[in-house]
Protein backbone atom coordinates (compact mmCIF):
# COMPACT_ATOMS: atom_id res chain seq x y z
CA UNK A 1 0.00 0.00 0.00
CA UNK A 2 1.37 3.56 -0.85
CA UNK A 3 1.68 6.69 0.79
CA UNK A 4 1.20 10.33 0.28
CA UNK A 5 3.29 13.00 1.82
CA UNK A 6 2.13 15.27 3.69
CA UNK A 7 1.93 18.76 2.13
CA UNK A 8 4.74 20.97 3.15
CA UNK A 9 6.63 18.12 4.76
CA UNK A 10 9.30 15.88 3.62
CA UNK A 11 7.52 13.36 6.10
CA UNK A 12 5.70 10.18 4.96
CA UNK A 13 2.20 9.49 6.76
CA UNK A 14 2.95 6.46 9.03
CA UNK A 15 1.08 3.22 8.41
CA UNK A 16 -1.54 2.59 10.46
CA UNK A 17 -1.06 -0.72 13.08
CA UNK A 18 2.86 0.00 13.02
CA UNK A 19 2.91 1.67 16.21
CA UNK A 20 0.64 0.10 18.70
CA UNK A 21 1.29 -0.13 22.11
CA UNK A 22 0.30 -1.53 25.43
CA UNK A 23 -3.19 -1.10 27.14
CA UNK A 24 -4.37 -0.58 30.14
CA UNK A 25 -5.79 -4.52 30.64
CA UNK A 26 -2.28 -5.53 29.64
CA UNK A 27 -0.43 -3.60 31.72
CA UNK A 28 -2.91 -5.17 34.82
CA UNK A 29 -2.30 -8.42 33.84
CA UNK A 30 1.80 -7.94 33.58
CA UNK A 31 1.10 -6.14 37.36
CA UNK A 32 -0.76 -9.06 38.74
CA UNK A 33 1.87 -11.85 37.39
CA UNK A 34 4.46 -9.86 38.73
CA UNK A 35 3.09 -9.38 42.14
CA UNK A 36 2.06 -13.30 42.71
CA UNK A 37 5.63 -13.97 41.51
CA UNK A 38 7.17 -12.12 44.23
CA UNK A 39 4.24 -13.38 46.46
CA UNK A 40 5.17 -16.62 46.11
CA UNK A 41 8.75 -16.18 46.23
CA UNK A 42 8.69 -14.45 49.75
CA UNK A 43 6.87 -16.96 50.84
CA UNK A 44 9.59 -19.21 50.07
CA UNK A 45 11.93 -17.11 51.25
CA UNK A 46 9.77 -16.64 54.73
CA UNK A 47 9.73 -20.92 55.08
CA UNK A 48 13.33 -20.93 54.23
CA UNK A 49 14.61 -18.98 57.13
CA UNK A 50 11.95 -20.42 59.56
CA UNK A 51 13.32 -23.80 58.18
CA UNK A 52 16.89 -22.10 58.86
CA UNK A 53 16.08 -20.62 62.57
CA UNK A 54 14.56 -23.48 63.84
CA UNK A 55 17.59 -25.66 62.84
CA UNK A 56 19.94 -23.86 64.75
CA UNK A 57 17.77 -23.17 67.35
CA UNK A 58 17.73 -27.35 67.81
CA UNK A 59 21.37 -27.44 67.15
CA UNK A 60 21.63 -24.73 70.15
CA UNK A 61 19.63 -26.66 72.03
CA UNK A 62 21.16 -30.17 71.80
CA UNK A 63 24.75 -28.54 71.88
CA UNK A 64 23.07 -26.93 75.43
CA UNK A 65 21.64 -30.38 76.60
CA UNK A 66 24.95 -32.28 75.62
CA UNK A 67 27.28 -29.83 77.74
CA UNK A 68 25.00 -29.70 80.45
CA UNK A 69 24.79 -33.22 80.37
CA UNK A 70 28.75 -33.24 80.74
CA UNK A 71 29.17 -31.04 83.14
CA UNK A 72 26.79 -33.05 85.68
CA UNK A 73 28.71 -36.48 84.79
CA UNK A 74 31.46 -34.76 85.83
CA UNK A 75 29.97 -33.68 88.95
CA UNK A 76 28.51 -37.29 89.80
CA UNK A 77 32.15 -39.20 88.87
CA UNK A 78 33.66 -36.31 91.01
CA UNK A 79 31.60 -37.44 94.26
CA UNK A 80 33.86 -36.49 97.32
CA UNK A 81 34.18 -38.20 100.09
CA UNK A 82 33.25 -35.20 102.21
CA UNK A 83 32.73 -36.62 106.55
CA UNK A 84 30.18 -35.30 108.66
CA UNK A 85 28.61 -37.02 111.70
CA UNK A 86 25.69 -36.34 113.93
CA UNK A 87 24.92 -35.42 117.15
CA UNK A 88 25.51 -38.63 118.77
CA UNK A 89 28.18 -39.91 116.83
CA UNK A 90 30.10 -36.52 117.46
CA UNK A 91 30.69 -37.86 120.64
CA UNK A 92 32.70 -40.79 119.62
CA UNK A 93 34.31 -39.41 117.16
CA UNK A 94 32.65 -41.15 114.42
CA UNK A 95 32.39 -39.77 111.08
CA UNK A 96 31.15 -40.58 107.54
CA UNK A 97 30.96 -39.82 104.23
CA UNK A 98 28.00 -37.14 102.97
CA UNK A 99 26.14 -39.43 100.61
CA UNK A 100 21.90 -39.47 100.53
CA UNK A 101 20.89 -41.82 97.60
CA UNK A 102 16.99 -42.37 97.17
CA UNK A 103 15.29 -43.73 94.24
CA UNK A 104 14.93 -40.52 92.98
CA UNK A 105 16.97 -38.06 94.63
CA UNK A 106 21.00 -38.13 95.65
CA UNK A 107 22.68 -35.35 97.53
CA UNK A 108 26.39 -35.36 97.63
CA UNK A 109 29.30 -33.39 98.02
CA UNK A 110 31.20 -32.74 94.82
CA UNK A 111 34.72 -31.57 93.83
CA UNK A 112 33.90 -30.79 90.46
CA UNK A 113 31.04 -27.65 90.63
CA UNK A 114 29.19 -27.30 87.94
CA UNK A 115 28.44 -23.47 88.67
CA UNK A 116 31.66 -22.83 91.10
CA UNK A 117 34.90 -23.85 89.01
CA UNK A 118 37.71 -24.85 91.64
CA UNK A 119 35.08 -25.01 94.76
CA UNK A 120 33.81 -27.79 96.14
CA UNK A 121 29.62 -27.76 96.47
CA UNK A 122 26.90 -29.73 97.72
CA UNK A 123 24.88 -31.03 95.08
CA UNK A 124 21.99 -32.55 94.27
CA UNK A 125 20.17 -34.22 91.45
CA UNK A 126 16.40 -35.35 91.38
CA UNK A 127 13.09 -35.37 89.83
CA UNK A 128 9.95 -32.60 90.25
CA UNK A 129 7.28 -32.03 89.25
CA UNK A 130 6.80 -31.24 85.89
CA UNK A 131 5.22 -28.72 83.80
CA UNK A 132 2.45 -30.73 82.25
CA UNK A 133 0.31 -32.93 84.41
CA UNK A 134 1.71 -36.69 84.77
CA UNK A 135 5.04 -35.56 83.91
CA UNK A 136 8.39 -34.91 85.82
CA UNK A 137 11.67 -32.42 85.49
CA UNK A 138 15.21 -34.20 86.06
CA UNK A 139 16.95 -31.27 87.29
CA UNK A 140 20.25 -30.14 89.37
CA UNK A 141 20.81 -27.89 92.27
CA UNK A 142 24.46 -26.68 94.12
CA UNK A 143 25.88 -24.89 97.00
CA UNK A 144 29.00 -23.66 97.56
CA UNK A 145 30.84 -25.42 99.94
CA UNK A 146 32.51 -22.78 101.54
CA UNK A 147 28.89 -20.61 102.04
CA UNK A 148 27.24 -24.06 103.41
CA UNK A 149 29.63 -25.65 105.81
CA UNK A 150 28.24 -28.84 106.70
CA UNK A 151 29.19 -30.34 109.65
CA UNK A 152 25.81 -32.63 111.02
CA UNK A 153 24.56 -35.31 108.26
CA UNK A 154 21.42 -33.53 108.53
CA UNK A 155 22.22 -29.98 108.06
CA UNK A 156 20.04 -28.03 106.14
CA UNK A 157 21.18 -26.95 102.45
CA UNK A 158 19.86 -24.25 101.00
CA UNK A 159 20.53 -24.60 97.21
CA UNK A 160 20.99 -21.48 95.36
CA UNK A 161 22.13 -22.29 91.85
CA UNK A 162 19.81 -25.01 89.45
CA UNK A 163 20.32 -26.56 86.08
CA UNK A 164 17.49 -28.24 84.24
CA UNK A 165 18.46 -31.31 82.29
CA UNK A 166 15.13 -32.66 81.04
CA UNK A 167 11.76 -32.21 81.10
CA UNK A 168 8.60 -34.16 80.54
CA UNK A 169 10.02 -37.11 82.06
CA UNK A 170 7.61 -39.97 82.88
CA UNK A 171 10.10 -41.54 85.53
CA UNK A 172 13.28 -41.48 87.23
CA UNK A 173 15.28 -44.16 89.02
CA UNK A 174 18.11 -44.14 90.42
CA UNK A 175 20.31 -47.30 91.74
CA UNK A 176 23.54 -47.43 93.46
CA UNK A 177 26.36 -50.37 93.19
CA UNK A 178 27.74 -50.53 96.44
CA UNK A 179 29.09 -53.43 99.40
CA UNK A 180 26.95 -55.88 100.19
CA UNK A 181 28.92 -57.76 102.10
CA UNK A 182 31.91 -59.18 103.09
CA UNK A 183 32.52 -63.11 102.66
CA UNK A 184 35.41 -64.45 104.76
CA UNK A 185 37.57 -67.01 102.63
CA UNK A 186 38.90 -70.27 103.55
CA UNK A 187 42.52 -68.53 103.60
CA UNK A 188 43.58 -66.56 106.57
CA UNK A 189 43.26 -62.85 106.17
CA UNK A 190 41.36 -63.25 103.25
CA UNK A 191 38.14 -61.81 102.20
CA UNK A 192 35.54 -61.30 99.04
CA UNK A 193 33.90 -58.52 98.73
CA UNK A 194 30.22 -58.56 97.41
CA UNK A 195 28.85 -55.93 95.16
CA UNK A 196 25.16 -55.42 94.51
CA UNK A 197 22.75 -52.74 92.81
CA UNK A 198 20.74 -51.22 95.65
CA UNK A 199 17.66 -48.99 95.36
CA UNK A 200 19.17 -46.43 98.26
CA UNK A 201 22.72 -45.87 99.75
CA UNK A 202 23.36 -43.88 102.57
CA UNK A 203 26.98 -43.10 103.40
CA UNK A 204 26.40 -42.76 107.15
CA UNK A 205 25.13 -46.55 106.98
CA UNK A 206 27.77 -47.94 104.61
CA UNK A 207 30.65 -45.86 105.93
CA UNK A 208 31.93 -45.23 102.45
CA UNK A 209 30.43 -43.81 98.75
CA UNK A 210 29.17 -46.08 96.21
CA UNK A 211 30.88 -47.54 93.43
CA UNK A 212 28.39 -46.54 90.34
CA UNK A 213 25.50 -44.67 90.15
CA UNK A 214 22.77 -45.30 87.58
CA UNK A 215 20.21 -42.78 86.28
CA UNK A 216 17.43 -44.57 84.46
CA UNK A 217 14.97 -42.05 82.53
CA UNK A 218 11.94 -42.78 80.73
CA UNK A 219 10.19 -41.00 78.48
CA UNK A 220 7.77 -41.46 75.67
CA UNK A 221 10.64 -42.38 73.02
CA UNK A 222 11.52 -45.38 75.89
CA UNK A 223 14.16 -46.10 79.07
CA UNK A 224 17.91 -44.18 78.27
CA UNK A 225 20.11 -45.89 80.81
CA UNK A 226 23.36 -43.45 82.20
CA UNK A 227 25.89 -44.77 84.63
CA UNK A 228 28.49 -42.81 86.32
CA UNK A 229 31.60 -44.58 88.08
CA UNK A 230 32.42 -42.80 91.04
CA UNK A 231 36.57 -42.34 91.31
CA UNK A 232 38.64 -43.30 94.12
CA UNK A 233 38.79 -41.85 97.39
CA UNK A 234 40.43 -38.76 97.74
CA UNK A 235 43.81 -38.05 99.83
CA UNK A 236 41.80 -36.11 102.87
CA UNK A 237 40.31 -39.71 104.03
CA UNK A 238 43.41 -40.65 105.74
CA UNK A 239 43.02 -37.76 108.47
CA UNK A 240 39.72 -39.07 109.71
CA UNK A 241 39.64 -41.94 112.28
CA UNK A 242 36.91 -43.94 112.44
CA UNK A 243 36.77 -46.31 115.27
CA UNK A 244 34.35 -49.19 116.03
CA UNK A 245 32.09 -49.77 118.99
Amino acid sequence: MSTKNFPGSGKHRPVPGNNHGFTLVEMLISTAILAMIIYLASLSLGTFLALWHRSQAGEMETLQDFRARTLVRASLESCWDYYVTDSASEAKVIYYPFFKGRETQVEFVTISSVFWQGCPAVARLQAVEGDTPDSLSLVYEEAPLNRNYLRYNNDKVTFTRTLHLQNRVKRVKLRYLGVWEVKSSSAADEYETVYRWQDAFSGKQENRLPARIELTITTAGGDEKLLFPIRGNNVYKQNFLHPEY
